[in-house]
């Protein structure tokens, strides 16, 4: 497995975000997959991904396997750190939205407007940006109660240049004094 990060800090930033404030920086994960690497197939046919395996209920022990192949083959930089998440189980109460990117729409950073009408509600956000985004989505939404996690970056290096770069990410107020 690659470089992990300080537990305690993410914790402390995790722990941040559900409370809708910025700990000593913002919460921004990036996992970094390793040049190369292919996710595993098995199970249902050749093309069976662990997603797959996982939604029709495929065996435990491969599912695993998959999961720490993954685990392996990347560099956890910022706030990321390995997580599996079997059963999300009901949840009472929706205290963030997770905002997912899907093929042929919009980019998320195109949906501002709405991303700040939820930080108003005061619901917490987590967004699947593209890297490219990350200065748009910052001078927009206030760092409190969001968090970051990049998937399409090709090196540690990057990585750490946008965690450099988020750190400088300060609270908003202009746009919430207009819309309060």
């Amino acid at each position: 497995m690659g470089a992990m990060p300080n537990w305690n800090t993410v914790c402390r930033r995790m722990e941040a975000f559900w409370a809708q404030e910025v700990a000593d920086a913002p919460c921004v994960a990036i996992p970094v997959r390793a040049p190369g690497f292919t996710p595993r197939r098995f199970g249902g046919g050749p093309d069976a991904s662990f997603e797959e395996l996982w939604k029709t209920g495929g065996d435990p022990e491969k599912m695993l396997a998959a999961c720490l192949s993954e685990f392996e083959a990347k560099t956890y930089c910022g706030d990321a750190f390995p997580s599996v998440f079997p059963d999300y189980g009901t949840l009472p109460h929706i205290n963030a939205i997770q905002w997912t990117p899907v093929a042929g729409q919009p980019r998320t950073s195109d949906f501002m407007d709405v991303l700040q009408k939820i930080q108003r509600a005061g619901k917490g956000l987590v967004l699947l940006p593209r890297p490219d985004e990350l200065d748009a989505l910052m001078d927009g939404l206030s760092p409190e109660g969001v968090r970051i996690v990049l998937y399409d970056v090709a090196s540690r290096d990057e990585a750490e240049q946008l965690l450099d770069k988020t750190k400088k990410w300060k609270r908003q107020t202009v746009w919430r004094k207009a819309h309060v």
